[in-house]
């Protein structure tokens, strides 16, 4: 119970200080996407509020906490890894395609298709040592928590986009459903 105050105290003064700084980011980001330290550091308050939220969602005690976490940061990190390198494919993919070079082709998508078994492979060890920690009823949690993180992460980034771009989110969602 005081490890659950601890982190929700250390959240919420992290919440406020980033919120008071948070008209001078945007105003930053108005005209021109993050600088890579930018996007770190967004990166970072992403975590923590996950984490908070997490920690609510599953109602987890100082124990489970203290062996999640560090699990998760671990399978993070594998994940992020093999994005990047998907993300680079789908670029090669792309630019392949826009120049006609169709002899890259089957090698871009050859190593595409080992990069997202790499990734389904990560996601399920991550799922298997889950299992050795939560309950059932919290795995259940889980999955529900991070579909609903991932969904209001994008919106958030939509939203984003858009003010970056100097459009009404609010009016191009009504004419866009």
């Amino acid at each position: 119970m005081k490890m659950k105050i601890f982190i929700l105290t250390i959240l919420c003064l992290f919440i406020a200080g980033t919120t008071l700084t948070a008209p001078a980011e945007s105003a930053r980001f108005q005209n021109h996407p993050p600088s890579k330290e930018q996007r770190e550091k967004i990166r970072k308050k992403i975590e923590v509020l996950r984490i908070w939220k997490l920690t609510e969602a599953l109602d987890l005690d100082e124990n489970t906490s203290s062996r999640l976490f560090p699990i998760l940061k671990k399978y993070d990190r594998k994940r992020a890894v093999s994005q990047k390198s998907f993300i680079t494919g789908l670029k090669e993919l792309r630019e392949s395609l826009k120049e006609n070079r169709e002899d890259n082709l089957k090698d871009i998508i050859d190593k595409l298709e080992r990069n997202h078994m790499e990734l389904e492979r990560i996601n399920n060890e991550e799922r298997n040592e889950l299992k050795t920690i939560l309950s059932v009823k919290q795995q259940a949690q889980y999955i529900l928590f991070q579909l609903r993180f991932k969904r209001e992460l994008q919106r958030f980034i939509s939203e984003a986009r858009k003010k970056r771009q100097g459009g009404d989110f609010r009016r191009d969602r009504r004419e866009n459903p």
